[in-house]
């Protein structure tokens, strides 16, 4: 399987730095490779002056993955503490849809 850096993947063969709307179905994948922490102020958007509006993910929680709802509820805690995101849920039937909004960039804000 082929991968690309996310970072590279914006700024080398888009060349965008801001994102309207950011979809991720990672497929359980999200819970690997300090994915969460992109999202974080200081993290590696803002390092690289992206700017990403809007957020849609597919959380998977799964009970064979013990650590997964902990690692999540971590993101989830800090996101909050950022104030930021807005954090808002879809259905809770199966694996969790997560929609965040960035109220912390007046681009979003204007714009949405």
């Amino acid at each position: 399987m082929i991968r690309i850096d996310i970072i590279y993947f914006f700024k080398e063969i888009l060349n965008i730095t801001t994102i309207d709307n950011l979809w991720f179905d990672a497929e359980g994948e999200e819970f690997g490779n300090d994915f969460f922490d992109i999202f974080y102020q200081n993290g590696i958007f803002d390092q690289n002056k992206i700017d990403v509006c809007q957020i849609n993910i597919e959380i998977h929680i799964t009970s064979d993955v013990p650590n997964r709802k902990r690692e999540f509820m971590k993101f989830l805690k800090r996101i909050i503490q950022e104030k930021r995101y807005g954090v808002y849920f879809g259905d809770a039937y199966g694996n969790i849809r997560m929609y965040m909004f960035n109220y912390g960039s007046p681009y979003s804000v204007e714009k949405f």
